[in-house]
């Protein structure tokens, strides 16, 4: 059912199926080519709706996020979109920063931080490589 739907996925649905990741008024795909999003799409393996939608839901309820980061015994930045439809941001922050995760909320972006605000982001990494602890 995944391959037929997969295959059966008109272009138009997927741009607005990618919409929820970015911010309102932030181009569908974050670059100038309106085909891109379908030509990801068809590049994609069917089995990734099965990955996604089943199996890291199941991985995730088993052990969700912040308590990976807990676990991890290592400085962890997390950067979150103020504006993210998929997952609240305050409760996010809240649980990472519980996990003892570094985090940092970009008010105006979305879901899909690293493609709303790229140069914010790599700043931050960048910042965060050089200084993995605080002060």
């Amino acid at each position: 059912l995944a391959t037929l739907t997969h295959r059966l996925t008109p272009p138009w649905m997927a741009r607005i199926s990618s919409r929820v990741g970015f911010t309102p008024g932030h181009h569908d795909d974050g670059s100038d080519d309106p085909q891109r999003i379908a030509l990801e799409l068809a590049a994609m393996n069917p089995r990734m709706y099965r990955t996604i939608l089943a199996d890291r839901r199941a991985l995730l309820a088993a052990h969700p996020l912040d308590v990976q980061v807990r676990d991890l015994g290592q400085p962890v930045l997390a950067i979150l979109g103020g504006r993210d439809r998929l997952y609240p941001s305050a409760p996010t922050a809240a649980r990472y920063r519980a996990a003892g995760a570094r985090v940092v909320v970009i008010d105006d972006a979305g879901h899909a931080v690293n493609i709303d605000r790229p140069v914010e982001v790599a700043d931050l990494i960048r910042e965060f490589a050089r200084r993995p602890t605080p002060d």
